[in-house]
């Protein structure tokens, strides 16, 4: 899957899963991993993905399913190359704790 395609895969499993994407200007100074360019958190018990707007379509995919390989999408239903990507990224970070959202549409 081209990577236009799979950063709208993956912002529609994102969507269909509650979580908010963002795309905000990062002040390099503010992390101390200059590398770090987004990921997930959560706002008043929100999953929120922050992107830099900075990032081009590649860095996107890769913030995004890095995020995504930290919630539990078990029972969310995407396509074969999406749910690959995002245990591809599940794996490089060496597979923590799932967080468990709310609801799962």
């Amino acid at each position: 899957m081209e990577p236009p395609a799979l950063e709208d895969a993956l912002l529609d499993v994102a969507e269909r899963a509650g979580v908010e994407v963002r795309r905000e200007p990062f002040d390099p100074g503010v992390f101390r991993d200059a590398n770090k360019r987004g990921g997930l958190c959560w706002l008043r018990g929100t999953a929120v993905v922050l992107l830099d707007q900075g990032l081009n379509t590649v860095e996107r995919v890769a913030v995004l399913a890095e995020a995504l390989a930290g919630l539990e999408l078990d029972g969310l239903w995407m396509q074969p190359a999406v749910r690959e990507r995002i245990e591809l990224a599940a794996r490089k970070r060496g597979r923590p704790r799932r967080r468990h959202l709310r609801r799962v549409v």
